[in-house]
């Protein structure tokens, strides 16, 4: 089938940043975008203009402890007054090496233009998404002599209305709006370096705990109430080791992707994979300019997997390449 789509689109953006004080800024901005799209099969060309304001404040305390920080956004999208949203952080340093942060925010996220008019599928009756989220964690930073830790938990509630998600049907995907989700779950991120001259070794482990669950039925008949989400991993992570001398580096990432349902009602899944892949570059030194030659292989243990159902994923892939950047030497 060969089918081609068009797509413009404009967009424009003003932003000022205010030093009210030295613990004290404010910033202020406007976003302004036009999208406009045509295909055979529209009667007319489908368009879409937003325009936004939008400000946060923040405050640093002297000590360097405390860092607070507000934000709001109000919108106008299709001729429609969207509900204002607003976020509200907070950081403390409890020690030199502990930092504590929370964020409470109100979500409205409106359909992309390929939410409602790709071809075949978009749905024009697509409602903005709408909810709440909070989240909260803590942040770890030693050193000790040639080693240094740094180390995060955070922990995630979000509670959305009509949450879209893009399912199969008999012959293509198409997005539909859930009544409500309850996504909430814990994620980790370890990060171990020693340094010693030319030397350095890394290691590093990130890991991810995620339930998403419909909470209401669409249908009498609907079996998807308090089922995961199809195509999202309860659990996923990764592992990976470097080892670098003067410009020349060398790395191994593992990641691990676990069950996904492939049906709303989790009768059906895809079995969980594992990736490789591994990284070899050299930094020239010049020193007028930067040029950096870089070496992957993936999916390095060639495993067969799927992301989608029925769509195997490639083997063993190499890629290369250079990349250069010219610099004014620092005088």
């Amino acid at each position: 089938i060969y089918s081609l789509s068009l797509s413009h689109q404009w967009i424009n953006e003003a932003e000022a940043k205010v030093q009210l004080h030295p613990n004290h800024s404010l910033q202020m901005g406007w976003h302004g975008s036009f999208a406009l799209a045509s295909h055979p099969s529209f009667a007319s060309s489908p368009e879409q203009f937003r325009t936004a304001l939008f400000a946060s404040y923040s405050y640093r305390s002297k000590n360097r402890k405390w860092h607070a920080q507000a934000s709001g956004r109000g919108e106008i999208w299709a001729g429609k007054v969207a509900p204002p949203t607003f976020s509200v952080g907070l950081n403390y340093r409890l020690f030199p090496w502990l930092k504590l942060r929370a964020n409470g925010s109100k979500l409205y996220r409106i359909p992309t233009f390929n939410d409602l008019y790709w071809v075949p599928g978009g749905n024009p009756e697509l409602k903005p998404e709408e909810g709440y989220a909070l989240e909260g964690g803590l942040d770890l930073h030693i050193k000790y002599r040639k080693f240094a830790l740094r180390s995060s938990l955070t922990a995630f509630h979000r509670d959305i209305d009509h949450w879209i998600l893009w399912l199969p049907g008999t012959s293509f995907w198409s997005p539909q709006n859930l009544s409500q989700v309850w996504s909430r779950g814990l994620e980790t991120q370890t990060d171990l370096s020693y340094r010693n001259g030319k030397w350095s070794i890394g290691l590093n482990l990130s890991t991810q705990y995620v339930v998403s669950t419909n909470q209401k039925a669409l249908g009498p008949n609907d079996l998807s109430v308090g089922k995961q989400l199809m195509y999202t991993p309860v659990y996923s992570g990764g592992a990976g080791l470097s080892l670098a001398y003067g410009g020349l580096s060398l790395g191994y990432r593992h990641q691990y992707t676990g069950y996904r349902y492939t049906s709303t009602d989790n009768s059906q899944f895809l079995s969980p994979f594992d990736l490789g892949s591994v990284q070899l570059a050299y930094l020239f030194p010049f020193k007028s300019h930067r040029l950096r030659a870089h070496l992957s292989i993936n999916n390095v243990w060639n495993s067969d997997y799927w992301v989608l159902a029925n769509r195997p994923m490639p083997g063993i892939q190499w890629m290369g390449g250079i990349s250069i950047r010219l610099q004014k030497p620092n005088n």
